[in-house]
């Protein structure tokens, strides 16, 4: 995978159940779902990077992000927190590559979390590659990957191109990725994202449970939100293959929860009878 003038980080993205949305030709509906999920793309890829020239795009169903890697550039900030808490561990070789797909990640996690807490559950694909913006044209082979994966992905996750994970993210890197061991589609840790967003401690502090009350009680409340839409998207599920995506939904937010017992989260899950063994870490299996 090599880096040239015109490669991007490309991601498609699509929500669950806007096209039957966009074929009511409601103006008004689809006017607000586009600047609900634009605004929250925006302000989280602000906040994280501040990308310059970070774009974002509609097309059909889908949200087209684009960002091209110029990465001869020392323009772009760390966000404080990640700074924070790792410090020179994201210093690595390729690091300007790195850093900015890192937070690019990160991002797109706040934003998934930030949707489905407002009931719009999304799919996506990331992959980097060739990609061209010209006269409201975007055309590229990483366009084509990424909408690829974004079918591929199949449930609310956002899936990456492996190479991307092997060749541009180190060990060394506290990455929320995940790999979903039944079809081996590594995806984005939404929930794990946030958790150290919002209570912003060393791992080792999550594992043994050291982290501020207040914002622990908060991130709660979070996750009951999220978990309230999952459970109403599994009541009103109008089809057996509608139902499967969000039962997956449900291992994950299940395994997550479970997988932070130290600090309480297992008393937020849907079923107290999970899969331990459907999702692992990209860094414990050494995958990257």
């Amino acid at each position: 995978m090599e880096l040239n003038e015109n490669s991007h980080i490309v991601t498609c993205v699509d929500i669950l159940g806007y096209k039957e949305i966009l074929r009511r030709d409601n103006q008004e509906e689809i006017d607000e779902i586009e600047t609900e999920f634009k605004y929250f793309v925006q302000q989280n890829a602000i906040l994280e990077s501040n990308f310059p020239g970070f774009r974002c795009i509609s097309y059909t169903d889908n949200f087209l992000f684009f960002y091209k890697l110029d990465y001869s550039s020392d323009t772009r900030k760390r966000h404080d927190t990640i700074r924070e808490i790792y410090g020179d561990a994201i210093k690595e070789q390729n690091e300007r590559i790195e850093r900015v797909l890192f937070l690019h990640i990160y991002s797109l996690a706040l934003t998934q979390f930030d949707l489905i807490s407002n009931n719009y559950f999304i799919r996506g694909g990331l992959t980097i590659g060739g990609f061209r913006e010209q006269n409201a044209t975007v055309s590229g082979s990483a366009l084509l990957e990424a909408h690829d994966l974004e079918e591929k992905a199949i449930y609310p996750r956002i899936i990456l191109n492996p190479d991307v994970v092997k060749n541009y993210i180190s060990l060394l890197r506290p990455i929320p990725l995940l790999i979903d061991l039944e079809d081996k589609n590594i995806f984005i840790d939404f929930l794990g994202a946030v958790m150290m967003e919002r209570l912003n401690p060393m791992y080792s502090d999550v594992k043994k449970g050291e982290v501020d009350v207040k914002e622990l009680n908060f991130f709660k409340s979070e996750l009951l939100d999220v978990k309230k839409n999952i459970e109403n998207a599994l009541i009103s599920a109008a089809s057996d293959k509608i139902l499967a995506k969000y039962k997956w939904l449900v291992e994950y937010f299940d395994y997550f929860c479970h997988s932070h017992k130290c600090i309480g989260l297992d008393e937020l899950a849907i079923d107290s009878f999970y899969n331990a063994d459907r999702f692992k870490s990209v860094r414990m299996l050494n995958l990257m």
